[in-house]
């Protein structure tokens, strides 16, 4: 999920917010009592990044709750998503809650966000622009509040399940017309 590229970007966030606080949530960030082996080493490494860049009183790292989820996005003053995620979750839960909106731009972030209308897509691996994107967010109240507003919008216009349906429907509708295609164009070569 690139926690390391997120740590490094609020080191860069606080040198200009000082008061910028951070929630890193997540299965991987659970109490080490209930952690997989593997699983622990990452959190241990997280931990050791967050004191490296003396991030102790600005990180809260927590387990990520389902039914806390919209609450959690309705305090947010934006998502910050710097991992190669497929369609993120956490984006279109975010963006539909009026949550402005930063990703590297990758995956299906691209898809989810309109750079510059409800939110801002940074190139991947690359917490000093993802930084600059998040302050100036931060810094400026009524752009906040336009990249909110485009995030829902852009939510409810293009991913509800009316629109997905559509979709599917389109896309079976070419499988059909293909399969039909091909079966025709056998039919033909063997008469």
């Amino acid at each position: 999920k690139r926690h390391h590229d997120f740590l490094k970007a609020a080191s860069l966030i606080r040198r200009r917010i000082p008061q910028a606080h951070f929630l890193i949530a997540g299965k991987c960030i659970e109490a080490p009592s209930g952690l997989h082996k593997e699983s622990f080493r990452y959190r241990l490494s997280i931990v050791e990044a967050i004191k490296r860049l003396r991030l102790q009183e600005a990180v809260t790292l927590t387990h990520f709750s389902h039914a806390n989820r919209n609450a959690w996005y309705l305090e947010f003053n934006l998502l910050i998503v710097p991992s190669q995620e497929g369609m993120g979750q956490a984006m279109l839960e975010a963006g539909a809650c009026g949550v402005p909106l930063v990703a590297a731009n990758v995956g299906g972030a691209p898809e989810v966000i309109q750079d510059k209308q409800s939110g801002r897509l940074v190139p991947f691996q690359n917490p000093k622009v993802m930084a600059r994107a998040v302050i100036e967010i931060l810094r400026d109240n009524s752009l906040a509040k336009r990249y909110g507003e485009g995030a829902r919008q852009r939510i409810l216009k293009a991913f509800t399940a009316a629109r997905h349906a559509q979709q599917f429907e389109r896309l079976y509708q070419k499988l059909f017309c293909l399969k039909a295609k091909r079966r025709n164009n056998f039919l033909f070569k063997s008469s």
